[in-house]
């Protein structure tokens, strides 16, 4: 037979195999979906190592968390146990950029790859980073929707951020108090969910936190169902993988509004009661259960010459006499006991020459 049609039908032959290996790795993905890691991963190694008479192939894939990698080889030919040290090399990414891992291949063929062992490798890493891909896909479909579960059995305002601050679930009690779906609160920043007069406040802090990847915690008025605008305590946490990068943001809200109420009530209950106490004419004062102050009205502060951060705590005693001073007794010894008390004394003053009403004035 003529040498060129032997040539030609080897051609042929070696074109017909490419074209059914081709097929049976384009067929990966339909073996893969909804499959785990490792079994993608096998299903890989296997096909790699009868379609090219491997020595060796090795897979490591990237954990997606950042945690360590898993490395998995399989040997194929060992040319009937004949030892050799010349073997050579191809490898593939698995994703775009390797960033789900990398296959390398092996064989004791000095000319590997050829050009069709080349582009068998490459479709074959190209549709197992396709099934890893949906696996992972699958496998966060079913870790949020487990997340989701547990965060609804929580009884209150939770939600769950990515690295970046973007909000990512929100559990139904929160839902159910900001009467909108996790769509809507994706756009917390501009929707009006949180009042415009506090987003300049808490903008920077949440920033800041989200690029430094501390704890926050600040208070803002959150947009209720009704639309009435209600003070919250939102708290922010960062969860690390085991790289200690940032995996997500667990963020817990609080209705405070009745408590900030109380406190503006509160406030201004005392500044009431200051400005009664300093109608009255006479020195008022008020002490904790240790003797130090905490209230003066100002006709007291007056009175001794001191300003309220000066008279506050212990101060007041700088106006008092030595003998009347806390820690010092100003009873009298006990053989003096049952006589007048001396009289204590505060900072002179200049004495009253007022005169009592009706008082005529006599001569000496």
């Amino acid at each position: 037979m003529d040498a060129r049609y032997e040539s030609s039908a080897e051609e042929v032959a070696r074109l017909r195999d490419g074209l059914n290996d081709l097929a049976s790795i384009m067929a990966l993905p339909a073996l893969s979906t909804g499959g785990e890691p490792g079994q993608i991963v096998s299903t890989l190694t296997s096909a790699l190592l009868g379609m090219l008479q491997l020595a060796f192939v090795c897979v490591r894939l990237n954990d997606s968390e950042g945690g360590p990698s898993i490395e998995t080889m399989r040997i194929g030919d060992t040319l009937g146990g004949t030892a050799r040290s010349d073997v050579s090399f191809a490898s593939a990414r698995l994703g775009l950029d390797g960033e789900l891992g990398i296959v390398v291949a092996g064989s004791w063929r000095l000319d590997f790859p050829v050009v069709t062992e080349r582009v068998l490798l490459d479709v074959a890493a190209n549709q197992a980073a396709i099934g890893l891909q949906q696996a992972r896909l699958l496998q966060r479909a079913g870790l949020q929707s487990e997340q989701k579960g547990i965060m609804d059995t929580i009884p209150g305002l939770v939600a769950m951020l990515t690295p970046a601050g973007e909000v990512d679930v929100v559990n139904h009690e929160l839902v159910e108090y900001c009467g909108q779906g996790l769509d809507a609160m994706k756009d917390w920043g501009t929707n009006g969910t949180v009042h415009a007069d506090d987003l300049p406040r808490i903008g920077p802090v949440f920033t800041q936190a989200i690029a430094s990847g501390t704890p926050y915690d600040f208070e803002a008025r959150v947009r209720r169902f009704d639309g009435v605008y209600r003070w919250c305590q939102i708290r922010g946490l960062p969860h690390r993988d085991t790289s200690e990068h940032i995996a997500r943001w667990y963020v817990l809200l609080t209705d405070i509004d009745e408590r900030k109420h109380a406190e503006d009530a509160l406030r201004a209950s005392e500044r009431n009661l200051k400005l009664i106490t300093d109608t009255i004419p006479a020195l008022v004062w008020s002490a904790r259960p240790d003797g130090s102050a905490d209230f003066f009205n100002q006709h007291y502060l007056d009175f001794i010459g001191l300003s309220e951060d000066q008279a506050s705590g212990w101060g007041w005693t700088a106006s008092v006499q030595n003998a009347c001073r806390p820690g010092t007794s100003v009873l009298p010894p006990a053989e003096g006991r049952g006589k007048p008390m001396p009289t204590v004394r505060g900072p002179e003053m200049a004495p009253d020459t007022r005169r009592p009403p009706n008082q005529q004035q006599t001569s000496p």
